[in-house]
């Protein structure tokens, strides 16, 4: 752990000489974000390219967006880690139970979300030519899209503590918005 402090003092020495690098990485994960977005609208409008696509990569075209798509994922969160460790900001630890909370209730209904609908289910699968099950069980039955308002409460506790920078924040909620406009049909407007 001693050794990840040290590094995280060097990157934090290494920014006072390069103070672009922080806004560099943070329009590097804004662009990731949208570049999650576009990934996604893609396979919304257009999924027979997409399953075309794959089929010529011989992969499973549900299992080929999760996979990007936790790329994706993973990338962001790795870039939103390395800021939080670089960052000059005093923690408020006041806000540490609130933002847990958060986290905690986002993350549910996330893996809530993925425990009723599997991949395929989250993934486009009944755009992508799988058959996905109906579900109007809990978070379903009262809530419209859980999945997209887990993500929103993870990412508004991130933020509230501190990890998550306020354009960040801005950016990646307005990526959940659009997303949930987009599948919804319009059903939000």
């Amino acid at each position: 752990m001693k050794d990840l402090f040290n590094h995280c003092d060097l990157i934090h020495s290494l920014l006072h000489f390069f103070p672009l690098s922080r806004v560099i990485m943070e329009i590097t994960t804004v662009g990731l974000i949208t570049a999650s977005s576009l990934f996604y609208t893609l396979i919304w409008t257009h999924p027979v390219f997409w399953i075309q696509l794959c089929t010529k990569l011989k992969r499973d075209s549900v299992e080929t967006m999760a996979y990007s798509a936790q790329f994706l994922r993973a990338t962001q969160i790795l870039l939103c880690t390395a800021l939080f460790l670089i960052q000059e900001n005093d923690i408020q630890y006041s806000r540490w139970l609130p933002s847990l909370l958060l986290v905690i209730l986002g993350q549910a209904l996330n893996f809530r979300t993925y425990y009723l609908l599997g991949q395929a289910g989250v993934y486009y699968g009944f755009k992508l030519g799988h058959k996905v099950p109906w579900v109007n069980r809990f978070p379903y039955n009262f809530i419209r899209d859980p999945q997209y308002v887990g993500c929103l409460s993870t990412l508004l506790g991130s933020y509230y503590f501190g990890v998550v920078s306020e354009p960040i924040w801005l950016c990646w909620s307005l990526n959940y918005f659009y997303l949930m406009v987009l599948e919804g049909g319009g059903a939000y407007m």
